[in-house]
């Protein structure tokens, strides 16, 4: 009788703000690492961020830039429910693939009053899973 033993370390996140009068700046970077199949092949995961916004008035633009490596242990980042845009590795037995990922966003917020506001973005996510590509970009917009 076999039996299945997972080994991971727990996932390391950190994350700085600057907050300025008008302006807000972070940086945040996260990590983990796990071995899978019976020869221990350890998958490694890392992302990179930066963001921020700066507000004139009622006026608040911002946009945020994040980059890794097996990026969907960490963040949401799945764009079709595939092993390809979810920004995880693929374990085919005998190696691990990588998986490598890049993702922006801006957007705008316009402050009518203490209770209406309207914000809009635009999104857009790369993976590459052994030279599979996989992409999605998205406008969105809400009011509340």
């Amino acid at each position: 009788m076999s039996t299945a033993t997972e080994v991971k370390i727990p996932s390391i996140e950190a994350k700085y703000r600057f907050v300025g009068d008008n302006y807000n700046l972070g940086i945040s970077a996260g990590y983990s690492s796990f071995k899978v199949g019976t020869t221990g092949e350890k998958i490694n995961s890392y992302v990179l961020g930066i963001g921020g916004d700066v507000t004139f008035g009622g006026i608040i633009l911002g946009a945020n830039l994040f980059g890794g490596e097996n990026v969907g242990n960490l963040v949401d980042a799945d764009m079709n429910g595939g092993d390809t845009g979810a920004g995880l590795a693929r374990y085919d037995g005998t190696q691990v693939i990588d998986n490598e990922a890049l993702a922006w966003k801006i957007h705008a917020t316009y402050i009518l009053n203490d209770m209406f506001g309207i914000h809009v973005g635009y999104e857009y996510m790369k993976t590459e899973l052994d030279n599979q590509d996989s992409n999605r970009q998205a406008f969105y917009s809400s009011t509340g």
